[in-house]
């Protein structure tokens, strides 16, 4: 009776741990079916709905595509691997962001193009607002990858477009949840004409964005492929912070560089990145009377006195605006600003800076004359005439 017993105890202790094993691999399989089409798409289809009725359209949603500039510098330069460890070092820290926004990452493409949806699958009336600061924290944080040939940290390019598509599961082998419209060419074509940096938005992204905790500024008209003219808006960031203001500075000094008519220099933007861009930039000479009411207007909300000013000395000046953004984003990194914030105290490097050189072989000729007879003689003294070769010796 007790061997008997202790065999059912043995037994039950055995289909608990294979139950415990079972519902950790269950955890683990839904996970990952989650993570590829969104749990609430997932728990449809296990209640036996098929992939054709998970289609549906969505009037409202906000699509934005980031790209990582000069990715086809890595491509061409980098070897297989670090080209794929670089995309998985972006997809990890972009992945994080997009979790903690609760949005849905459509797909990371194989030319360094990463594609995020709100409103979709699961209707948010704040789209547009959690989009924007994602953009925001996503250009923040590619910094903090590193390009695998130079070392220096990543810039990406982003661009947004507010509008309706039609959404659902496409295939039975590999299914993935994709969406279709005209709204995602929009956005792409956003992401083509921005700049490093930098987050260009639609109208419509716009119009959606008024009235937020966010700030745009009306950048212009441009050409974009397929669409014809359009009127375009940077996003410069939340409202009340001072790196907001500041790049609406730097907004506003573009602005009035071309308004002076300047044809050659560091604003043309385009030019500071590789891309294919189609876009004309229409300058500010170009615009109309609305047009000019519409960068007022949208500076006005976090403008006074003081920023005209410094915007109308920006543009005087030779700055880049470029390099202005890198001020902007506040660098939190200790191993990124050393050097920057304080002077690197390295013995080895601030040698030659704060005391001379005193070896031997580098000053001599300099802390001292050189005695080499062979070097100096006709230098320290003149050479004899008597020393000369005769003339006629020197025509045989």
């Amino acid at each position: 009776m007790f061997i008997k017993l202790r065999k059912q105890t043995a037994w039950s202790k055995q289909i608990e741990e294979t139950l415990q094993k079972l519902d950790k691999a269950r955890q683990q399989s839904e996970n990952l079916i989650n993570s590829m089409l969104t749990k609430s798409i997932a728990d449809r289809l296990k209640q036996g709905d098929n992939a054709v009725s998970t289609c549906e359209s969505f009037s409202q949603v906000t699509i934005l595509f980031s790209y990582l500039v000069r990715f086809s510098d890595i491509c061409t330069e980098g070897t297989p691997m670090q080209v794929v460890e670089c995309i998985q070092n972006v997809t990890e820290v972009f992945d994080k962001i997009v979790d903690r926004y609760k949005l849905f990452k459509v797909e990371t493409l194989g030319d360094g193009v990463y594609m995020v949806a709100g409103g979709v699958p699961d209707k948010c009336p704040e789209h547009a607002q959690k989009v924007a600061g994602l953009a925001i924290e996503l250009v923040e944080n590619a910094m903090y990858v590193k390009n695998p040939i130079t070392g220096a940290g990543m810039q990406v390019r982003i661009g947004m477009h507010t509008g309706s598509v039609v959404a659902g599961i496409v295939g039975k082998r590999t299914p993935q949840y994709c969406l279709f419209g005209d709204t995602v060419n929009t956005a792409a074509r956003m992401q083509t004409n921005s700049e490093p940096g930098r987050i260009h938005l639609t109208q419509p992204c716009h119009d959606c964005l008024k009235g937020s905790d966010y700030t745009t500024v009306y950048r212009g008209r441009i050409n974009v492929k397929g669409k014809g003219e359009m009127k375009t808006y940077w996003l410069a960031g939340k409202k009340g912070e001072e790196s907001t203001r500041t790049m609406c500075r730097i907004f506003r000094a573009e602005h009035l560089k071309r308004r002076q008519g300047s044809t050659e220099n560091p604003y043309d933007l385009h030019g500071l990145h590789n891309s294919t861009s189609a876009s004309n930039f229409i300058t500010i000479s170009d615009l109309n009377d609305e047009d000019e009411r519409e960068l007022e207007l949208t500076l006005s909300s976090v403008f006074d006195d003081e920023d005209e000013r410094i915007s109308a000395s920006m543009a005087k000046s030779n700055f880049d605006p470029n390099m202005a953004r890198g001020f902007v984003e506040l660098i939190k990194s200790p191993d990124i600003t050393r050097g920057v914030v304080e002077p690197i105290k390295s013995p080895d490097m601030t040698r030659s800076l704060a005391e001379p050189i005193k070896s031997p072989e580098l000053t001599r000729g300099l802390a001292e004359p050189i005695k080499s007879p062979e070097l100096t003689r006709g230098l320290v003294e003149p050479i004899k005439p008597t020393e000369l070769p005769e003339p006629s010796k020197l025509t045989n």
